[in-house]
């Protein structure tokens, strides 16, 4: 518009001055001929003139107006349009620009309210980032520490074991156990027990030596990677170390603990130099070091290297048996000291083509978890050896079967047991289940009901190895027990001429609360004859018979053994 204000302003100054110049131009050629004529002169000049004024009048000073206006409009100000009526052209224009200005500043409101909701966004995706980035720094703290000790995690110690190695330097992997912690969770709660846990990591956090590395290891178990150590002298002076945050007593809500554990010591690069090697020798060592009576902690040596190779060799075994029928059942007479006949037989588990004890093998079999398929296998074997002995004719005798600590975990079992049964026609009551104290201990509430879940189901319950554990008498008073069995060590010392009352006195004591009393691992008649005066029900041993096949127990089915 200004442009347009311009160039007219340019036509109006040329036409002015061309009236003047033809003006001018009229006078001279009058002049000369001497014919001074000023009247069309001055009709010409006023002529230009009056046109010249209405050109401006009409033309430029309105759209001069309407730059003016459209600049106002531009700047905010909302005016109408100060053109004179009539100018149809002008006023459209005007209109056009009072449209055009109207849109321009809705565009201008839409663009404020889109700047506002950008900006809006724009502080929730920050937001967001933020959210994102402790987020990612609380991901990245789990990943590398354990959020209940503080301490640096087991996929860290991995880390720094893996440098140390690569690296080629020496050192050590030890593997601490807390002996006691399951009994801490079971006796005052698992929330003492986390209390326990981030206590010792305070303590393992406050080591402050750079060649001591401590990380979680998982459960009540710790990692720790000594660095920069050769010789035994100087594990020993970080151990020294370690071990006093252990040694002194935790403070647990005004109470005063003491705890106890195990160590497992793994050296590298002379023990080995794999990661998982090491962890494993210490763990190994560890376990070791839980049996030992006079210290709690062991280093790892090559034989218990060849054990791990034998383990490892008869749980490839046990695989296969489960696979291809490797396994059978033998049986042990218990007999009847009125009698003198078999009343009950115990099963006893062995391998068909191998010669390993059972006192080898069942270990290797709790600790792989192969015990649960295993203790199935078994319950499934005596099941059907009481149908073949039913379908001969043969008096139902009961089949008493071992039931491990490990089985626990086997929740279905008592279906799968009550399958069985049903299955092959036979009665619960032929069927004894034979438990040992540790069941008792693993899990306590759990174990109390899964054993009276199985004893709603019909099948009968003894307590074997009485005399090798804890011996509480609280648990009969919560498992209706059928039969108690004494172990042979407890019969060999309570046998002396100096403490057969005491053995009268023990089975007395059970007969007065309505079990059945069963000595083991009698071989001497002597015992026999002493037990048999004192009032024991029934005797197992090699005195009368070892393990045999099912077909020899059937030639000593009716035996009189007294």
């Amino acid at each position: 518009m200004k442009k347009i204000s311009k160039d007219l302003n340019r036509i109006y100054f040329v036409l002015v001055f061309t009236f003047l110049i033809s003006t001018f131009g009229l006078f001279l050629y009058y002049s000369m001929n001497n014919q001074l004529n000023f009247l069309p002169v001055i009709i010409i000049f006023l002529t230009g003139i009056y046109v010249a004024r209405y050109f401006s009048i009409k033309m430029i000073r309105p759209l001069d107006k309407i730059t003016v206006w459209a600049d106002r409009l531009a700047d905010g100000y909302n005016e109408a349009c100060p053109v004179n009526p009539g100018y149809e052209e002008l006023n459209t224009i005007s209109d056009s620009l009072k449209k055009l200005a109207e849109k321009i500043e809705h565009k201008e409101k839409e663009l404020d309210q889109k700047e506002q909701e950008i900006m809006i966004s724009s502080q929730q995706i920050k937001s967001y980032n933020d959210e994102v980035t402790k987020l990612n720094k609380k991901l990245e703290y789990r990943t590398l520490y354990d959020p209940l000790t503080k301490l640096p995690n087991r996929r860290q110690f991995i880390n720094n074991l893996k440098t140390e190695l690569q690296a080629g330097r020496s050192g050590a992997v030890i593997l601490i156990d807390l002996d006691n912690f399951k009994e801490v969770n079971d006796t005052l709660g698992h929330v003492y027990g986390d209390i326990l846990l981030s206590q010792i990591g305070n303590r393992f956090l406050d080591l402050n030596d750079s060649n001591i590395f401590i990380a979680r290891y998982g459960g009540d178990e710790f990692l720790i990677l000594l660095k920069n150590v050769v010789k035994i002298d100087e594990v020993e002076r970080y151990l020294k170390s370690v071990e006093n945050c252990l040694n002194s007593s935790f403070n647990i809500n005004d109470d005063l603990l003491n705890i106890e554990y195990s160590i497992g010591i793994a050296l590298f690069p002379e023990d080995a130099e794999k990661t998982y090697d090491l962890i494993t020798f210490a763990d190994t060592a560890m376990h070791r070091a839980k049996g030992l009576f006079d210290q709690n902690k062991l280093y790892y040596n090559d034989r218990m290297f060849q054990e791990l190779i034998k383990k490892k060799e008869i749980r490839e075994l046990l695989k296969d048996a489960l696979r291809n029928d490797g396994f059978k059942l033998v049986y042990q007479p218990q007999i009847n000291l009125k009698s003198g006949k078999a009343d009950t037989f115990e099963a006893l588990l062995r391998l068909k083509d191998e010669d390993i004890s059972p006192g080898e093998f069942i270990s290797v079999a709790e600790e792989s978890n192969l015990i649960i398929d295993i203790g199935r296998w078994v319950t499934e074997a005596a099941i059907i050896q009481l149908a073949e002995w039913q379908s001969k004719g043969l008096e139902p005798k009961p089949i008493s079967i071992n039931f491990s600590a490990k089985q626990l975990n086997d929740l279905s079992y008592v279906d799968f047991l009550n399958d069985k049964l049903k299955k092959h026609g036979v009665t619960a009551d032929l069927l004894e289940i034979e438990i040992t104290e540790t069941v008792l201990l693993e899990k306590k509430d759990k174990s109390i009901s899964f054993l009276n879940k199985l004893k709603k189901s019909g099948v009968k319950i003894s307590l074997d190895d009485f005399g090798t554990g804890y011996s509480s008498l609280s648990y009969l008073t919560y498992i209706e027990l059928d039969k108690i069995k004494f172990d042979r060590s407890l019969n060999h010392k309570f046998l002396q001429d100096n403490y057969t009352d005491t053995m009268a006195g023990l089975i007395s004591l059970f007969h007065s609360m309505n079990l059945v009393v069963v000595a083991e691992g009698i071989e001497e008649k002597e015992n026999f004859q002493k037990l048999s005066d004192r009032g024991c029900d029934y005797i197992q041993g090699y005195l009368f018979s070892r393990p045999v096949s099912p077909a020899a127990i059937e030639k000593i089915y009716d035996h009189n053994f007294i």
